[in-house]
Order: structure tokens, then C-alpha cells, then sequence
């Protein structure tokens, strides 16, 4: 059957890898953008920094003229925003070419979609005779955190040091956008009310670069995937250094509600899987 794998996240928590190893298998065709940023920007209320940019872009393009907007992708999304029938229908689109039945979109901000949206992706696609596939990755809080502070200092002309790390976790840790990306009990709420408990494939980063998982993910999918690259990482960090335990703690204990969900809703000692010891 048709298959349209929908990544919610959450960031900095394998999905660029996911989409790249999905995207190299023979029969699949994901398209012309890594991140889509539909979902997210035409249902999440403001501020939305991926609106935002979206639109700078879109001004820019404009302003420049024809060469500029031709074959523009910042376009395409906004086509895809105003006309949601048009997302379903290029998706599909490619599941049409010869030897293709696999396709996706793989948005970390999706993690924040609520039920009803969720629900009509899944209907907009089971129209079309395609099944959606939803995959959600939970990292731990902290160093989900760490590694999402990471790339914003790469961005920067900010110095790497552990001072300018820790003090970055510090300012951004339980702030607005910590908090959404983290909370990964309304994100998996969200998803089992639209698909159900045992149509979405759940793992956690710390186990899921493991030949088990991938036969796992080899099973949800229903497809034959080719032997992934399991040592290799997409937009890793450098280590700077360690956290200290003390400021481990600290931070973690801020997640504790996160920590006691995923325990109980997957039936697992979270503490084998993620640092946190609380």
C-alpha cells in the first residue's frame, strides 16, 4: 500500500537522520523540502518564528522578480498553507511514479499539532488511498536541550565554551519553546487520540540507532528498508564538555512530570534509558 510517513519530532532527536535514511530507499521520493513547515504554520498560533521566516523569504523573492519566484519552494509552501488539497494531492502525486510507494514529511514542530489537525492529515491522505504512518522520537529533556543550544551557538558568533552552553540551557530551560518541544505527553496524547495507541511507532534516541529498532521500524512500515547507516548522525554536535551531575539534576528535575509519563505510558524504566535518576 501507499505510504505517507508523518515525523512530529521531536527536535534534536534523530528525525534528520529518519528522513534521510527513509529518503535514500529505492521506493521512496520525499520530495523537494527537508522540512515542510505546513502543519505548523498554517494551525499553531503566533509567534511562529517558521512563519515568519517563511514570509521574509517569500518578500524577498518577490521583490526580486521573476528568476527570483520561479520554481520557489517558499512559494510552494505557501501554496501548500493556502490550499491544503494541494499537500495531499503532491504527495501523492509522487506515490504515482512508477516503482514509488513511499513519501513523507518529517517537521520536528509538528510535535505541537493537536488531534484534530493530526486527524485531518490522516483523513486528507485516507481519501486518496494512502495510509499515514506517524513516527514520534523522544530524546532526554536535558540533552535534547543541550544538543538544541548546541546548533544555536553554531549559528552564532558566540564563542563555544561549557560556560556559554550551560548559561544558554539555563536561560532557555522551561522557557516557551523548551516547554512545547519537550512535552512530549501532549504530543503523544495528540497522536493516539488521531491514529490510536498502537498505530504510531514511539521510540526513544537513546535505543533507536540499533538493528532492533530499525526491524521494528521495518515492521510498522511494512517495507523492506535497506541496512541504515547506524554509526553515522545528522547535524550532531561536538562535545564541549560534560554536564556536571549537579547541573544535570537541576535541570532535569524541571521534567519530572515527562519523565513519570514516559515511564508509565510505555512501561519502561526510563532511568535505563535516560540519565535521569529522580
Amino acid at each position: 500500500m501507499k505510504t505517507f510517513v508523518l515525523g512530529v519530532g521531536a527536535q534534536k532527536s534523530g528525525t534528520t537522520w529518519l528522513r534521510d535514511y527513509l529518503a535514500k530507499q529505492p521506493n521512496a521520493d520525499f520530495g523537494a523540502l527537508q522540512e515542510y513547515h505546513i502543519w505548523d504554520i498554517a494551525t499553531l498560533p503566533p509567534p511562529n518564528i517558521h512563519a515568519d521566516r517563511l514570509l521574509a523569504k517569500v518578500r524577498t523573492q518577490i521583490d526580486g522578480g521573476l528568476p527570483a519566484i520561479k520554481d520557489s519552494r517558499a512559494l510552494m509552501r505557501l501554496n501548500f498553507i493556502a490550499n491544503p488539497e494541494s499537500y495531499f494531492d503532491y504527495f501523492t502525486t509522487l506515490l504515482g511514479k512508477p516503482g514509488i510507494d513511499l513519501t513523507g514529511d518529517i517537521t520536528p514542530s509538528y510535535s505541537r499539532l493537536p488531534s484534530e489537525v493530526l486527524r485531518r492529515i490522516f483523513d486528507g491522505f485516507a481519501a486518496r488511498a494512502v495510509q499515514v504512518r506517524p513516527i514520534f522520537l523522544m530524546r532526554d529533556p536535558v540533552y535534547r536541550l543541550r544538543s538544541a543550544v548546541r546548533m544555536r551557538l553554531r549559528k552564532t558568533d558566540m564563542p563555544a565554551s561549557p560556560d556559554a552552553e550551560l548559561d544558554m540551557m539555563n536561560e532557555l530551560h522551561l522557557g516557551r519553546l523548551d516547554l512545547a518541544r519537550s512535552n512530549y505527553h501532549d504530543t503523544v496524547m495528540a497522536l493516539d487520540a488521531a491514529f490510536g495507541p498502537k498505530q504510531v511507532f514511539y521510540a526513544f534516541y537513546e535505543e533507536f540507532f540499533a538493528e532492533s529498532s530499525i526491524q521494528r521500524l521495518r515492521r510498522f512500515l511494512n517495507l523492506d528498508l535497506s541496512p541504515p547507516e547506524l554509526d553515522v548522525r545528522k547535524n550532531a554536535s561536538k562535545p564541549i564538555a560534560e554536564l556536571s551531575e549537579p547541573d544535570y539534576t537541576r535541570l532535569a528535575s524541571g521534567y519530572g512530570g515527562i519523565h513519570a509519563f514516559c515511564a508509565k505510558r510505555f512501561d519502561v524504566d526510563i532511568s535505563g534509558i535516560w540519565h535521569y535518576r529522580g
